[in-house]
């Protein structure tokens, strides 16, 4: 195994609630080397850094919201997978992102561990296939 392939997969976890970063760390530090970000602006930042396979974005956060960070993701990091977690889910936004491929998928809060783990997963192994098709370059 390459030395890449054995490293964690790593994850991008928006929310603007401490609590529910701090969840997700402690739940999924086996399985994922997770950064937290407190705002899409924390976010890009974050992404202008380093890599990520995933990014898990809150949609209801102060200041640019998870569809205009997705937007971002999408245009400048398109290997990128894209995981919306709203608590919102009668939002119609919510299904015009999921449709248009804004976000891959859409997560509704409180999640389940093993169903998140799945998308999760799921988006990893697609934006892997993603960056192999581009020749391994993300477009950062």
């Amino acid at each position: 195994m390459t030395p890449a392939a054995a490293a964690k997969p790593r994850i991008l976890v928006v929310d603007d609630d401490h609590a529910n970063l701090r969840t997700f760390r402690i739940v999924f530090r086996a399985e994922y080397d997770a950064e937290l970000a407190l705002s899409g602006d924390e976010a890009l930042a974050a992404l202008a850094a380093g890599p990520f396979d995933v990014a898990l974005v809150d949609y209801a956060m102060p200041g640019m919201n998870g569809l205009q960070l997705l937007a971002h993701l999408q245009r400048d990091h398109p290997t990128v997978g894209r995981i919306l977690v709203t608590g919102y889910p009668d939002l119609p936004e919510l299904a015009a992102a999921a449709r248009s491929g804004l976000a891959s998928a859409v997560v509704m809060k409180p999640w389940d561990r093993e169903a998140l783990e799945r998308i999760i997963d799921e988006q990893i192994r697609a934006a892997r296939d993603r960056r192999l098709e581009r020749g391994g370059i993300d477009a950062a």
